[in-house]
């Protein structure tokens, strides 16, 4: 449905009530005191169901337990109309592509590098609020200037926001209305980590960790992170079991695990090369680390000792990795590129960008191995299928040279994009397999995604089940949200050849899970 337009010459009361004890005379964030915003005491953690799991699922990355597994069942064969759509303008909220898509309780909770945060009913995609949410400095809001970076669920119903200044929120998600609890202060190196310790969040800087408590957004504890590599914020990473143990992992490889309610050390180890991807088997004992190097480990995450590890560089051949290489430069460039990682309790899915995917046993066996003939985004892991999202692209810098009629680029021979394609006059032969093209590279090359597509697999097998061909472009998600998944944030794929702004952008839900609870 669409979007109510904005109002952004002023914010409510309530929040401008919230926000009187922060100084509007301060131009740096470093500067402003730490002032919180007391609420009434916080809720009971709530008991969400999402399939047969217990705890709510909440956004794109996985459930609270860092697994990237939904218990839910895929139902099958998929639906191919969508149940509902929604889209926005860059008027009513954005002009900028979904950055955040979280799920709570039936309702899905967005932002799109705005001010503002929209809510929406899962069942039907009602819009149930859109208002602006960011806490001005002094002098209102400057268009395009003002904007949440990330937003995080805590399983009790809290939501928590980081802005452009490094500033943190926390609202009450649970109950009908979305009402500011706390805002602190912050540097603006801090990125806002919404692990779900109870009772905490946790802030990563350059070198260190802080926690917060959610009840008002004062300091739990704080500790420095000394391995041997510093650099804290290069592409780290950090997961958390049910039990409140933290393991946070560097860019760099180095790794070190937590107590989240005292931040006291637990153990420390080094890896083998850069970290590309993490998570926990679902009952928080084994943590998956999957490294630039092609080796994914899986390590105890109660002391760090490494139970096995597995090389995936041997599953590719020689033939196709030399091609590969050739085609894409510096070898770094595709295997460095870990598109997805999620673990069942029986097992572990790794996708890659350059189109393989690898599903092993709890145990580190090699299950079953699949080509795919596109990009790989993610593989998610479903209680009776592995949902692989698939994408097609074709580089803004390869447009001209396609539509001069020059050497074709290959792409897989999905119908939906042969349709697409056709209308455009444009003429490119199927896929042959074991050929690779930079046309996939889309999030690298700043591309423009030509088809979307999602494959069911038999978790046994790998064998492809059923399918379906999205129409929109397709920027966050799949996220579950009890018995729909939720996908897009871009623009509806016949318009990418326009290149146009003005085109909204589209999320669609589709009724595919089975899920039981009420």
């Amino acid at each position: 449905m669409r979007w109510r337009i904005r109002l952004l010459a002023c914010l409510s009361l309530s929040i401008a009530g919230l926000l009187a004890g922060i100084s509007c005379r301060e131009n740096s964030i470093e500067n402003q005191p730490e002032e919180a915003h007391a609420g009434a005491s916080l809720p009971l953690p709530r008991t969400e169901q999402h399939g047969a799991s217990q705890r709510a699922w909440l956004g794109g990355k996985g459930n609270a337990g860092d697994s990237g597994c939904c218990s839910a069942r895929l139902k099958l064969p998929l639906s191919h109309e969508p149940a509902w759509e929604w889209s926005y303008s860059a008027a009513e909220f954005s002009d900028a592509n979904l950055n955040s898509l979280l799920h709570y309780d039936g309702r899905l909770f967005t932002s799109a590098y705005c001010p503002q945060i929209a809510v929406l009913n899962t069942t039907d995609g009602r819009q149930l609020d859109n208002s602006v949410r960011y806490a001005p400095l002094g002098g209102g809001l400057e268009t395009g200037r003002e904007y949440f970076t990330s937003m995080y669920l805590n399983p009790n119903g809290l939501l928590l926001g980081c802005d452009n200044l490094g500033r943190r929120y926390c609202w009450q998600a649970s109950g009908s209305e979305l009402a500011l609890r706390w805002l602190r202060s912050g540097k603006a190196d801090k990125n806002f980590l919404g692990v779900p310790v109870p009772g905490l969040s946790i802030a990563t800087f350059n070198e260190g960790l802080e926690a917060m408590k959610l009840e008002d957004g004062s300091r739990a504890w704080g500790v420095p992170v000394l391995l041997r590599n510093r650099r804290f914020r290069d592409n780290s990473n950090m997961v958390a079991s049910d039990s409140g143990r933290l393991l946070w992992c560097s860019g760099y490889g180095d790794m070190e695990a937590f107590d989240g309610a005292s931040g006291k050390p637990l153990w420390a180890a080094a890896g083998v090369a850069a970290m590309r991807n993490l998570a926990l088997d679902p009952a928080g004992e084994h943590a998956y680390i999957a490294y630039q190097n092609e080796l994914l480990e899986c390590r105890s995450l109660e002391d760090g000792r490494l139970l096995w590890d597995f090389d995936w560089s041997a599953q590719i051949p020689e033939q196709e990795r030399a091609a590969l290489q050739a085609e894409m430069g510096p070898e770094e460039l595709y295997r460095a590129r870990v598109a997805g990682l999620s673990a069942s309790a029986d097992s572990v899915v790794l996708s890659l960008y350059n189109g393989y995917c690898f599903s092993l046993s709890s145990a580190g066996t090699l299950q079953w191995k699949l080509r795919s003939d596109s990009m790989l985004y993610d593989a998610l892991l479903l209680e009776n299928a592995v949902l692989l999202t698939q994408f097609a692209a074709i580089p803004r810098s390869e447009q001209r040279r396609l539509a001069q009629g020059d050497k074709p680029l290959l792409l897989p021979p999905w119908p939906g994009l042969r349709s697409r394609l056709k209308e455009a006059q444009i003429d490119v032969p199927d896929y042959q397999p074991g050929q690779l093209n930079l046309t996939y590279f889309a999030g690298q090359l700043g591309g423009v995604a030509l088809a979307v597509r999602v494959a069911a697999l038999d978790p046994v097998t790998g064998a492809e089940l059923d399918s379906h061909e999205y129409d929109i472009d397709f920027r966050v998600g799949p996220v579950p949200a009890y018995n729909m998944l939720v996908a897009g944030g871009g623009r509806r794929l016949g318009e990418t050849f326009k290149a146009s702004s003005k085109e909204p952008r589209i999320l669609q839900a589709f009724d595919w899970l089975e899920w039981e609870g009420t």
